[in-house]
Parts: structure tokens; sequence; C-alpha cells
């Protein structure tokens, strides 16, 4: 009686472990083209309604080892701003003369 039960908890085990592969894809796949984001708001979190309209970067320090750029906010030019460091690395930037152009557009979006 032992070998006739233990080849059908098998086959049960094998049957329930294949249909739950089958509805993990199954409802992967489907849930993935069923999903559209949402769209920029207006205004708020994410909104696209800049305070600023644009930003200006300035170079200070005439060497790599003592070379930063401060963006600032413009248009309207606040009186006063956040101050928000960012540091993107120390070696990245071989020419100091233009403005980080791999980081440019986050930092825009950050003085905005």
């Amino acid at each position: 009686m032992e070998n006739w039960q233990t080849p059908n908890k098998l086959n049960f085990f094998n049957t329930i472990s294949k249909l739950t592969i089958f509805l993990l894809i199954f409802y992967s796949v489907h849930d993935t083209e069923a999903q559209i984001p949402p769209g920029q708001p207006a205004y708020g979190p994410g909104g696209s309604d800049y305070p600023h309209q644009s930003i200006t970067f300035t170079k200070f320090g005439t060497d790599i080892s003592d070379c930063y750029w401060l963006a600032e906010p413009d248009n309207p030019r606040p009186d006063s701003a956040v101050v928000v460091v960012f540091w993107h690395g120390t070696t990245s930037q071989t020419n100091i003369d233009s403005v980080p152009a791999g980081q440019y557009l986050f930092v825009e979006h950050i003085c905005k």
C-alpha cells in the first residue's frame, strides 16, 4: 500500500508545481501588457511646472583639484535658495572648462 500512495503524492505535487509556474508566467506577461504609467502631472511633486525657467552655472577654481561648479536657479532669481551638494565623483570630470555633461539634466532638475 505504501508503494501505491507515493507515486500519487509525487504526481499531485508535480502537477501543482507545473500549474503554479504556468500561472506565474501567464499573469506576469498579462500584467506587463496591461500596465500604462500615469502621465506627468501639471503641478506638484514630479510636475512640469518649475518655479524657475533656467539655471546659471558658475565655475570656481582653476585646477582639477580645487574646481567646482555652482548651479543656481534663475529666471526669476531667488533672494536665497536651498543648498544641495551633488558629489558626482572626483576623477570622472577631466575637462574643468565645461559643465559636467553627464549630470547636467539632473542638476538642472534639482535647481529648477
